[in-house]
């Protein structure tokens, strides 16, 4: 009977525990301890303004991430473009916040090389992040194709998921060219000391942050207070300026799905493009 007690008890006790808790994911552009330290203060003013403790939770791997986002694992998380997009389309998710400004894929060669346009990429190297990186590779083969360039089979591509290092293989004539984020290169007093070499020669369309995110199911109180704490968040607060600096950003703003939509509509079709792409070389 005391056996039976002392378990009731701690069920109350967990049960109790995991309504006045909300899981916290972040995705992992980090190891999981650092992520964690990073969004410390986040977590901290969301506590404070909700009234719930929030668990801090990130993983070893991307695809185990998203894996858990996909499957509502997380209340809440902050989530990779991708990520948002595939739980979107199965409606588990919503968009509440992201952070501003929004950043560019470049395209850079050396100044030296004589490249001007995309179009003197033909037959030549280029290093690029990963085959479904819109910044580090899609708007890329996108605006290729539309020029009549196939950029897997006509140029020789290297993915680099290293994306710090590939400026600096395009400097030592390792790539032609390299295509990446433009926040890769902010205040990299590594990279100014070869910028005087290099150039850019194209851009991607603006491509929004990183989206903060919470389950449909939600209470619609507390996602709206969730939104409402997020969007005071910015670099002006000294509380907040080591993770705003980090992620490259100067504050959070309050957005909703509406707001990816011209974004989610270009992100489809490159990669529904490069889908297409695999499938017709697949055997």
């Amino acid at each position: 009977m005391k056996k039976m007690l002392i378990i009731s008890l701690m069920f109350l006790v967990t049960t109790l525990y995991s309504q006045n808790v909300l899981r916290m994911g972040l995705y992992p552009i980090y190891d999981a301890k650092t992520m964690i330290r990073l969004f410390a203060p986040i977590a901290k003013q969301l506590e404070e303004d909700t009234g719930y403790s929030i668990q801090l939770l990130s993983s070893p791997d991307k695809m185990e991430f998203n894996t858990k986002t996909l499957k509502g694992y997380f209340d809440i998380a902050w989530v990779s473009n991708s990520c948002y997009m595939e739980a979107r389309e199965i409606g588990s998710i919503c968009a509440i916040a992201r952070g501003t400004p929004s950043f560019r894929g470049i395209v850079m060669v050396r100044k030296d090389r004589g490249i001007d346009r995309i179009e003197q990429l033909m037959g030549l190297q280029i290093g690029a992040i990963g085959r479904y990186s819109l910044a580090g590779y899609l708007f890329l083969k996108n605006d290729l194709f539309e020029a009549g360039i196939d950029m897997d089979r006509d140029c020789i591509v290297e993915f680099n998921l290293k994306p710090e290092a590939i400026p600096f293989r395009v400097y030592d004539r390792i790539y032609d060219a390299g295509v990446f984020s433009e926040d890769t290169l902010i205040e990299s007093p590594l990279y100014n000391s070869i910028r005087s070499e290099m150039k850019i020669i194209h851009t991607s369309i603006p491509i929004p942050p990183f989206p903060f995110i919470v389950k449909t199911d939600m209470d619609p109180e507390l996602a709206n207070t969730i939104q409402n704490s997020l969007s005071r968040i910015s670099g002006e607060s000294e509380k907040y300026r080591g993770i705003m600096k980090d992620l490259n950003l100067d504050r959070l703003v309050a957005v909703n799905d509406s707001d990816y939509d011209e974004f989610i509509d270009y992100y489809k079709k490159s990669l529904n493009n490069e889908t297409d792409k695999i499938r017709a070389d697949s055997p």
